[in-house]
């Protein structure tokens, strides 16, 4: 026989708002009060209707752009293992880099599955997207909001000392090679080319449409066909410098001796002593930990409600793909 709230509370002889607070998990409700209350439950077969226990542990969602890349699987990888450090549950959703979906994400964590905290990495463009829930953001250091805390990455130095890196050895042609969602760093390129009093010809840049190595293929044949071509490339991330790189070696050219280049991201793949790419490093272990950090703080103490930031900035890692000419 499955009761109401208001003859399991007779039943049991407390009041109906006492039974409710029982099953909501209420701290005012006493253990032994509680205990009696949910054995009349079971016994009537109306427990599982009313209780709303919450999950032991805390859960926090990480919503991210991807997990193709080394990068971006890096930062998901190292989250995990601070959430789990933290005796907490991490729940992942990728976004492939679309706004709504990062927006549906956070709505749903936020309003549905009623998490513990948020950290997003990304662009997080969306106005107080995340209210009443503890969140962080690791973004670009171009994206600046003043509603919630955020690890901001800033590549732009690095940027500027891999331009100058290339000047020292005397490389004045330089080249930028990317794909449809890296915009925001080939401006920083010409920004800084521009800054060294470099021209950079409308061809030196090119946007593949293709992504990863394949965009570097692409990228370097239509940089090779070229009646003055560079002597030195940037690329937007390593997977298209080492899909450029590759494709010169099937073309019987090589890196440095024909090409110097320089990637970003600092991937694991460029241990490797026969590759040896010189590339910009972001320290996603450092950038998790303060991200997690910052979470944490504020999930213990919601009255935080200032918004704190911090700057964590890039590297170039020189190895041995840039020659002097």
């Amino acid at each position: 026989m499955a009761l109401t709230l208001s003859k399991l509370a007779k039943l049991t002889n407390v009041s109906i708002s006492t039974v409710s607070k029982a099953f909501s998990g209420s701290s005012e409700v006493s253990a032994e009060t509680r205990n009696l209350i949910f054995d009349a439950a079971r016994r009537c077969g109306c427990f599982e209707k009313y209780y709303k226990g919450r999950y032991a542990k805390r859960v926090i969602a990480v919503i991210c752009p991807e997990i193709k890349s080394e990068f971006y699987a890096g930062y998901v990888t190292c989250l995990e293992d601070l959430i789990r450090a933290h005796n907490a549950t991490m729940l992942l959703s990728l976004t492939n880099f679309d706004m709504q979906a990062e927006l549906d994400s956070i709505n749903y964590y936020r309003c549905f599955a009623k998490v513990d905290g948020i950290i997003v990495i990304g662009s997080l463009d969306q106005e107080r997207a995340a209210e009443g829930i503890p969140t962080v953001g690791i973004l670009s250091a171009q994206t600046k909001r003043d509603d919630m805390d955020c690890i901001y990455i800033d590549f732009e130095y690095a940027m500027y000392e891999a331009i100058a890196h290339l000047i020292e050895n005397g490389h004045r042609k330089i080249a930028f090679i990317g794909e449809q969602l890296t915009r925001q760093k080939q401006k920083v390129f010409l920004k800084y080319m521009q800054r060294h009093k470099l021209p950079v010809p409308e061809e030196y840049i090119v946007t593949a449409k293709k992504r990863f190595e394949a965009a570097g293929s692409e990228a370097m044949a239509r940089l090779l066909t070229l009646p003055d071509p560079p002597t030195a490339v940037i690329a937007a991330y390593d997977y298209i410098a080492l899909g450029a790189i590759s494709y010169l070696y099937g073309r019987g050219l090589s890196v440095p001796e024909n090409l110097s280049m320089i990637g970003m991201d600092n991937i694991g793949v460029l241990d490797n002593e026969n590759i040896a790419l010189t590339s910009i490093r972001t320290d996603y272990q450092k950038t998790s930990e303060l991200a997690m950090q910052y979470l944490a703080e504020k999930m213990d103490a919601p009255y935080l409600t200032k918004a704190r930031s911090i700057v964590v900035r890039s590297e170039l890692v020189k190895r041995g793909s840039v020659r002097r000419i």
